[in-house]
């Protein structure tokens, strides 16, 4: 079910998708990791976009959870997000 959500997500939206993983592929390669805060500094979804949308920039085969840090944004209370790289 959530596999069919995030499919209909990255279509209704996918030029931002596809920017926002530009910038995340761009993040990681510079610094060896991303996050989903950095990618809101980067490249803010639009407002009418679920803020859930995140997590159909990170689905691909390409990108791997190596763990978690708290998260940044005042928003988000310092929860956990995950940690993202390039798998080789």
């Amino acid at each position: 079910m959530e596999e069919e959500w995030r499919q209909q997500l990255e279509a209704a939206h996918s030029a931002w998708i596809s920017e926002a993983r530009f910038h995340a592929k761009e993040i990681a390669l510079k610094r060896g990791y991303v996050t989903s805060d950095d990618i809101w500094e980067a490249c803010p979804p639009p407002a009418t976009i679920d803020s859930r949308v995140m997590g159909a920039v990170f689905s691909r085969h390409e990108f791997q959870q190596t763990g978690y840090v708290k998260s940044r944004r005042s928003v988000c209370h310092k929860r956990p997000i995950g940690t993202w790289v390039l798998r080789p």
